[in-house]
């Protein structure tokens, strides 16, 4: 059996390597233009070096370059995820209509693009180019595709029920397996922490540079949250978004995590982690910490962001 994923982040890299079946011959089209080119070839050394069965390859978004470089056919490929007028994508799709589709979601924004009660100009455009592009007003009806990975059933349209599938069932649970994948994206973390019961992990989010706030406010927002817990007595553990360009300066006491991996493999590292704790991250229900905290979950029904810094710093006082 031959199986495609097409990635688009590091987080994409994790899921293809957690399907991984071990059996078939297994390819991992990486969209280069996504990623940190040195860390890429990193990962792609590490990867083939512990998965016999799994070739990584670097592509940018030229249709002449990802001809190039695919297979004439494979029995599965997987999407991760399916906004019809997103090149490749659909260039994959088109050219290799004979295959099996599996779609699997990415990320929280999910929720938000399906929902049937919000109409907006983003929607509109999608079901318009779907129609034009596929002939339906939405990818995952076409016959060929065959499951739709996601992490909430209940959070999607009713037309998708006989697709959905839970986006763990389909892991790998071999111990070695999270193993490999802590040697791929080479993970390191300090024994001292591994005895630790007041870790506390923070994730931030790309706010600023997707328009929602000044940069000079993410930043006091989470430089509150870091100070607050430290008084606190924590110990914390700072992983930036990969998409972030903000450059947070915090004492050596904070344990900056490299960006470019995704944060599900932390829970292969044996740090047990009294908290997670995001803005609004989907991210935090991934991880495996006894609470699990969003400070401020209404963010993207939020018009109104002057008052956000007092909120959450208000939140995270009274917390844990």
């Amino acid at each position: 059996m031959k199986k495609l994923f097409v990635c688009r982040s590091y987080y994409h890299i994790y899921i293809a390597l957690k399907y991984n079946d071990e059996l078939s011959d297994m390819t991992i089209l990486c969209i280069d233009t996504e990623f940190n080119i040195d860390k890429i070839y990193s990962i792609k050394e590490r990867v083939e070096k512990n998965f016999k069965n799994i070739n990584l390859i670097t592509s940018s978004n030229s249709y002449k370059d990802i001809r190039g470089k695919l297979e004439k056919y494979y029995d599965e490929i997987y999407l991760c995820h399916w906004v019809a007028y997103k090149m490749p994508e659909m260039y994959i799709y088109k050219k290799f209509k004979k295959s099996n589709f599996f779609m699997i979601e990415d990320g929280v924004n999910h929720y938000g693009g399906i929902e049937k009660s919000i109409v907006n100009k983003k929607i509109y455009v999608k079901y318009i180019v779907n129609y034009f592009l596929i002939g339906k007003k939405d990818l995952t009806l076409k016959n060929n595709v065959k499951e739709i990975y996601v992490t909430y059933l209940e959070k999607y349209p009713s037309y998708m029920n006989t697709k959905l599938r839970f986006i763990e069932s389909k892991f790998n649970c071999d111990k070695v397996i999270n193993t490999k994948i802590l040697d791929v994206f080479n993970i390191r973390i300090d024994n001292k922490y591994h005895y630790n019961n007041k870790n506390i992990l923070i994730f931030t989010q790309p706010l600023s540079e997707d328009g929602y706030i000044e940069e000079d406010v993410k930043m006091r927002i989470y430089k509150n949250i870091v100070e607050i817990l430290k008084q606190k007595g924590y110990s914390i553990f700072f992983k930036c978004h990969p998409r972030e360009k903000t450059l947070y300066l915090f004492e050596k006491d904070v344990v900056m995590l490299d960006r470019n991996f995704p944060a599900e493999v932390l829970n292969f590292t044996g740090v047990k982690f009294h908290a997670a704790i995001a803005i609004c991250s989907g991210s935090i229900d991934t991880i495996n910490a006894e609470n699990k905290v969003k400070l401020y979950p209404e963010f993207f029904e939020t018009i109104d962001y002057s008052n956000m810094e007092l909120v959450t710093k208000n939140r995270v006082e009274n917390i844990l």
